[in-house]
């Protein structure tokens, strides 16, 4: 079930030593000509953080029993390329309740965390921009609070554009005569 599966997972013991793990975890992790063997009896920590000292979450859920989904990470690779990935991780317990390890999968979001901190970078600039930005001349009544005002039309403001009132009637012939 570990190596079939397409996400890095892996298996540990109560003590939280690996039991296997997948080559999608190695591919993740970007960890050359090694296999899940290579692995075995190390610590999570070693795996994922190359540091067995670090804690993880597979040692929490071991330490707590209980299942811990979506904790996001941000990790390192063997070629120092920094990755971000959700953790789910879960306790394997035997029909009576005992311990007998942990499960851990991580799903890569690396594309879609450099996307949201590029759109949030976008956006703090357009806040900076916005921020800094001075319009010549004093503030339009458009864009305060200030009260209403109606707009005009020709009943309610007939002074507007007075060249205009009953040029209809002047300008416009009411009949056509042929000289």
């Amino acid at each position: 079930i570990v190596e079939a599966t397409p996400f890095p997972m892996l298996l540990t013991d109560p003590s939280g030593n690996i039991v296997s793990a997948n080559q999608a975890g190695f591919k993740l992790l970007e960890i050359d000509n090694m296999k899940s063997s290579d692995f075995v009896g190390q610590s999570v920590s070693a795996f994922f953080y190359n540091d067995p000292s670090r804690p993880s979450v597979t040692t929490k859920v071991i330490e707590s029993r209980t299942a811990i989904r979506g904790i996001e990470a941000s990790l390192k690779t063997r070629k120092n390329n920094t990755i971000h990935v959700l953790v789910d991780s879960g306790p394997i317990l035997s029909k009576t309740g005992e311990l007998l390890g942990a499960f851990s999968i991580a799903v890569d979001v690396t594309r879609q965390k450099l996307a949201e901190l590029e759109v949030k970078a976008k956006n703090e600039s357009l806040a900076r921009m916005r921020s800094d930005a001075v319009l010549p001349g004093p503030p339009s009544p458009i864009w305060t609070n200030g009260p209403k005002r109606p707009m005009p039309t020709d009943t309610s403001c007939p002074s507007l554009m007075p060249s205009l009132r009953g040029r209809r009637n002047r300008s416009m012939p009411t009949s056509i005569s042929a000289s």
